[in-house]
């Protein structure tokens, strides 16, 4: 028999698989012939539609906060050698006056909030993903983050520590969506789909934040709504409205969607096995009591089944196997470390550009305000084109045979953090010339896309079976940037907002970019880790209710013996 790679997709057979997969080769399941866009693309077009809004909930107060504070009132020691005049120097422009007055440390805290919240449902998100379905975590967590944004000029006007509040409620309602999301993928993504449909759907966050910075210029800048307010309203009502669209159309599993066809599920199921969950969601605390006296997780648990009932339903359908988290064991995983190594490295600069970039713009470049909103867009629309041309590229060439999946992801990952850290050390070097310095963070922030298709996939190559926590770990430690890197320009440019001060901000990243990489390098797995198979081997069901078992050294196994 021969021995394959963890990275191969388990062949339903009743006969051994004598084909060399050590680089991806050999027999793959296919897509179904002739089929063009399945259930599950139509689920990852949902999802990226999700992320847009996420992203534009997220990042609309970056931009909301240039118009609400009023800079005339605060003190900056900028030096004439480091003062750029700015594109739009002499010409007049009207410039209105917030109603804020707020210093650079006290924005820093207002930018930085969001995430001590969003750092709380991280792990707590992904394993609830994993228990009672995505679809729900994933919808209720953006539909709150939505209500609470239209709340925010109430908020603001209410008081600082009112509007700390709710960007930290935010934080913890939004916290859920990407774990959530990832266990989303663990049962609908296709081994050798992962990096593309689970890249196109994260992917909205940066096209979201393309939309939103923008289009908050324009509102931040005119009298609809209010001005500034307008920017809270207009993304709070659009997360409503596809809260709509998401429960009504989408489904956790192929299992349960009633319009997906056999042959694509058949496809889905078999490529990735059907995961084994334990109890369903809850709608209402009433039906919650009844449903937690009345039912029980198992025939055998049930104290009221008839033995001739549990008997017909065990011969049926087989007695499944428990699957608890190993905690230990994920806790202790060099892989698992590298992987959120990586995430806090790429987080950094994106997180510290996503909230302070237009602060930047306005005060050191001098752009305006509907200028500062296009102009900061510009890095995520890169990095949207970047996430997808890395996705697509990593599957291509693990799919044939080029790198191995651990290659694969350490060659894009690392572009994709190296590429950032040289533009971001050189910013300093142009000066004023605000054209060049805009194209290198463009880029800077761009490039980082190409991570996509390295440690944020990469979830899915060491435990399919537990993505959701996995990701729910890893993005809980790479949310620290969220307020830290904030935090720390707050520090640095206070009554300093000069190009020196900011440099230092740029050299930071940096730094923060090349540590990751190395550890990633270092660390980083590409095959399925012996802790998300139960009992230390395969287990799945196919669509026929025939149980399949690949265990370790157990040559009598109808497939293939796993290495590790």
């Amino acid at each position: 028999m021969s021995v394959v790679s963890d990275e191969t997709p388990i062949i339903y057979s009743q006969s051994h698989v004598k084909n060399d997969y050590s680089k991806g080769t050999g027999a793959v399941l296919k897509p179904p012939s002739g089929e063009c866009f399945g259930t599950r693309h139509f689920l990852a077009f949902m999802a990226f539609l999700g992320f847009v809004n996420v992203y534009c909930l997220r990042v609309n107060l970056s931009v909301g906060l240039v118009a609400m504070v009023n800079d005339t009132d605060t003190t900056k020691n900028t030096s004439d050698e480091e003062a750029c005049a700015g594109p739009d120097s002499g010409q007049n422009t009207t410039v209105k006056v917030g109603e804020f007055n707020w210093d650079q440390n006290t924005q820093g805290i207002i930018l930085g909030s969001f995430f001590y919240g969003y750092i709380c449902t991280q792990i707590i998100g992904g394993k609830m993903a994993e228990i009672i379905g995505g679809k729900r975590m994933f919808g209720f967590g953006v539909l709150c983050t939505a209500v609470l944004t239209m709340l925010t000029p109430l908020a603001a006007r209410a008081g600082l520590g009112y509007f700390i509040a709710l960007r930290i409620v935010e934080g913890i309602g939004e916290g859920v969506t990407f774990p959530a999301m990832h266990a989303m993928w663990g049962q609908w993504a296709p081994i050798w789909e992962r990096s593309k449909l689970a890249g196109f759907s994260y992917a909205g966050a940066q096209l979201g934040t393309v939309i939103a910075m923008p289009i908050c210029g324009i509102l931040a800048d005119s009298n609809f709504l209010g001005g500034w307010p307008s920017v809270f309203y207009v993304f709070g009502v659009l997360g409503c409205v596809w809260f709509v669209a998401w429960m009504l159309l989408v489904h956790d599993t192929p299992a349960k969607h009633p319009r997906i066809s056999k042959v694509e599920r058949d496809y889905i199921e078999k490529s990735i096995g059907v995961k084994e969950v334990g109890i369903t969601g809850v709608l209402g605390c009433v039906w919650f009591v009844a449903w937690m006296l009345l039912v029980h997780d198992t025939p055998a648990k049930h104290p009221r089944i008839s033995k001739v009932e549990r008997d017909y339903i065990e011969k049926s359908i087989g007695v499944k196997e428990k699957m608890p988290t190993p905690w230990l064991a994920i806790l202790t995983s060099p892989a698992v470390w590298a992987t959120s190594a990586a995430h806090f490295a790429n987080n950094w600069g994106f997180y510290t550009m996503l909230t302070c970039l237009p602060t930047y713009m306005k005060d050191v470049l001098k752009f305006d305000i509907k200028s500062d909103g296009f102009v900061s867009a510009l890095p995520y629309l890169v990095c949207w084109m970047s996430m997808n041309i890395s996705c697509n590229l990593a599957d291509f060439i693990r799919s044939r045979g080029f790198l191995s999946t651990l290659n694969t992801r350490l060659v894009i990952n690392s572009f994709g953090l190296l590429a950032p850290a040289i533009l971001m050390s050189c910013i300093g070097l142009v000066g004023c010339n605000y054209v060049v310095v805009v194209v290198m963070l463009t880029f800077a922030v761009g490039l980082g896309g190409f991570c996509m298709g390295g440690y944020n996939v990469n979830h899915l190559d060491l435990a399919p079976n537990f993505s959701g926590t996995l990701m729910g770990i890893t993005n809980m430690i790479a949310t620290i940037p969220g307020f830290l890197g904030p935090y720390v320009v707050g520090v640095l440019t206070n009554n300093q907002e000069t190009r020196g001060q900011w440099q230092k901000v740029f050299y930071i990243s940096a730094g923060v970019y090349v540590a990751g990489t190395v550890i990633f390098v270092l660390f980083a797995r590409g095959t399925e880790q012996s802790w998300n198979k139960p009992n230390g081997g395969l287990s799945f069901r196919n669509n026929r209710n025939v149980s399949y078992s690949v265990l370790e050294g157990d040559n009598t196994a109808n497939g293939a013996i796993v290495n590790r």
